[in-house]
């Protein structure tokens, strides 16, 4: 599989309005979903993992990057491997040390692949995140360079 940084506006705007996605994590307080995630920016790597989908990842300082998942339905199956693809890629090709998620505690699939992918609980974010009207809790979680044990 081909796991390459993305300058690509057109495909990553593609995943991250698709219906699944915006309708899984989209942010009811936020109408639209181009505006939801940062685009072409200082501090933003946008990855494109061939035609499954795209991970964001935001630089928090030098060795901290937060990572936002878009992965297209055809990727059901296949992303936990796309997701350690993405994470080695990320770690052998830029500075992050550590890179966290945030996971609404709705979205069973995307905690689940969080899981099973390396990531680790480290806290809890209470009422962090609108969906619905309702404020929800969002886990945080996190891997370490390093910590990433797969064939990939």
């Amino acid at each position: 599989m081909i796991i390459a940084r993305t300058y690509d506006e057109v495909f990553i705007t593609n995943c991250i309005t698709h219906p699944t996605v915006w309708n899984a994590s989209g942010d009811d307080s936020c109408g639209d979903a181009g505006l939801f995630f940062l685009k072409m920016q200082d501090g933003i790597i946008w990855i494109r993992a061939e035609d499954y989908g795209v991970f964001m990842l935001h630089a928090h300082n030098s060795i901290l990057f937060e990572c936002h998942t878009m992965l297209l339905p055809h990727a059901h199956g296949k992303a936990v491997k796309i997701a350690k693809q993405a994470l080695a890629w990320a770690f052998e090709n830029t500075p992050a040390l550590r890179i966290i998620t945030n996971v609404p505690d709705f979205n069973v699939l995307a905690l689940r692949m969080a899981l099973k992918t390396g990531f680790k609980q480290y806290g809890l974010n209470e009422k962090s995140f609108m969906k619905n009207g309702i404020l929800r809790d969002q886990r945080v979680l996190g891997i370490n360079k390093g910590d990433l044990s797969c064939p990939l």
